[in-house]
């Protein structure tokens, strides 16, 4: 199969899938042959009994949670157990899989990675979105463990061999055009992947890919460990005097902690709080807005060193690859292939910017000694407050456009464009019990009349705990199925808009 995409530095999502298979039901047998005949009413009883209850059930029974929809996942003990399951139906399905022909050989690698996808995709979304943690650290075990089996088929020569002999059959040129072109496709990804290495070094790829999908996992939470633990401790915010914060900080600055010193009262504002942002963006006090921005400078050691260790990883499996580097090997399908050639675009566009960034630097410059903020040269910490104060000066126009950029008004676009070009809509649907994972999460339908042609899940709204604050995710593509059913794709949207604003933000 297709081999790592990657969202950020997040660990890499193969291409997984997966559905759980409903437990059979356990019937009652009409008859009971060779039983005493005094026995029989007594096991009558026990059935009528049976079925009275099964009756109530039907009425009182309310629907079980079913989180992304997937048949199973209630809880987050779910997650391990549905990937367990879902790599031994793809195992079933893969095996002896280089023995079929070309068209039985795509669909089983097809209808494999569909059903692991399903919940591997589900539990990447999860680890990154979920604010219960017991839900972040389950997917994470969910994800490990297909990860590790499909860097092990990735690796398989004997699948390799089967797509390599397929596509030199004479069958092959019988195929329909996608069945040909994804057999190509995937057979040219287990070549990058590696499929040709020796066994020892394959061992070693299997390895570093294991260790890539820990640090990759352990870097992103503690990120997020660390934006939880900047709102206690005084080596996460600033001391600055009360006097220099209560007018920008308003009633805000009784629930402080509190301090007298030789100068007078002062107060601790966090370094990754609301206070700490409007501090920058609205306090005068030069003094007091350098020790916030700088409590925000903080530097993580570990996490430096995690980061060193991770980019050595990664170098190392391009190696093994065939590639010289890891920009090599990233950008092995992008637009620009070579990495000298993305540093030509950086470099040339950087080039082009240059003047303009120059001009608002002295612009800014120009205004800080205009508002009475002191002159010399432009501070880090002076850039909030310069760009709040021109925002307010400018304020009445940009709440004249802003009115029509709310939320709302854009999901409406939206709608209108969908309808008007295409016919179709775009509706906010009920979703079902458990289906979400947070209460701001929507569900939309893209429907042509009745029939459903897609599933979006928006979780639009910044939060605390949201790991990835702008990312696309899967969920499951669009399939034809064994049954003959077509499978609805669903994807997600996350991304972190402001709460409770006027319209959406301009800048």
């Amino acid at each position: 199969p297709p081999p790592v995409r990657r969202v950020d530095v997040g660990p890499s999502c193969r291409p997984l899938g997966g559905r759980h298979a409903p437990h059979p039901a356990m019937l009652w047998p009409s008859r009971l042959p060779g039983l005493a005949s005094k026995t029989a009413p007594v096991i009558a009883r026990r059935g009528e009994r049976a079925a009275v209850r099964q009756r109530r059930g039907f009425f009182l029974r309310r629907p079980r949670p079913q989180l992304f929809d997937i048949e199973g996942l209630e809880s987050p003990k779910d997650f391990p157990r549905l990937a367990a399951i879902a790599v031994e139906e793809a195992k079933r399905e893969l095996h002896d899989v280089h023995l079929k022909p070309p068209g039985e050989l795509v669909a089983a690698l097809d209808s494999a990675s569909n059903r692991l996808c399903r919940i591997a995709d589900a539990a990447e979304l999860c680890r990154n979105v979920h604010p219960n943690q017991t839900f972040v650290a389950q997917a994470n075990e969910a994800v490990q463990e297909i990860a590790a089996y499909m860097g092990d088929v990735n690796l398989d020569r004997s699948v390799y061999e089967g797509m390599r002999d397929a596509e030199g059959g004479e069958d092959f040129e019988r195929l329909p055009f996608e069945a040909k072109a994804v057999l190509h496709h995937m057979r040219v990804s287990m070549e990058r992947e590696g499929v040709h290495l020796p066994d020892a070094e394959k061992a070693a790829c299997l390895e570093l890919l294991d260790k890539e999908q820990h640090l990759s996992f352990e870097i992103v939470q503690r990120q997020e460990q660390l934006r939880r633990s900047m709102h206690g401790g005084e080596d996460s915010g600033a001391w600055v005097p009360k006097s220099s914060v209560e007018g920008a900080l308003g009633q805000a600055v009784g629930h402080l902690q509190k301090r007298a010193s030789k100068c007078g009262d002062e107060v601790f504002i966090p370094a990754d709080s609301a206070c700490a942002e409007q501090v920058l963006k609205a306090v005068p006090c030069s003094t007091s807005r350098r020790a916030v921005y700088e409590a925000q400078q903080t530097s993580d050691e570990l996490g430096a060193e995690q980061m060193a260790e991770l980019l050595s990883v990664r170098q190392q499996l391009a190696r093994l690859r065939g590639y010289s580097t890891w920009n090599e090997y990233a950008q092995r399908e992008a637009l620009l292939s070579a990495p000298e050639r993305v540093e030509s675009f950086i470099t040339s566009a950087w080039g082009r910017m240059l003047p303009g960034f120059e001009a608002e630097v002295r612009t800014m410059a120009s205004e800080k000694e205009r508002l009475g903020l002191g002159a010399g040269k432009l501070e880090p910490w002076d850039v909030p407050l310069i760009l709040a104060r021109c925002q307010q000066e400018h304020a009445r126009e940009e709440m004249q456009v802003a009115e029509y950029l709310s939320y709302a008004s854009l999901m409406r676009g939206v709608d209108m464009i969908l309808s008007r070009l295409l016919g179709l809509t775009f509706r906010q649907e009920k979703p079902g019990p458990g289906e979400l994972w947070h209460d701001s999460v929507q569900k939309f339908t893209l429907r042509d009349g009745e029939r459903a042609l897609g599933i979006l899940y928006l979780d639009p709204f910044m939060r605390p705990g949201k790991v990835i604050q702008s990312a696309q995710f899967t969920l499951q593509g669009s399939k034809r199925l064994e049954s003959g059913e077509h499978q609805v794709p669903m994807t997600t949207l996350v991304y972190s808009l402001p709460v409770g604003t006027a319209g959406l933000p301009l800048s």
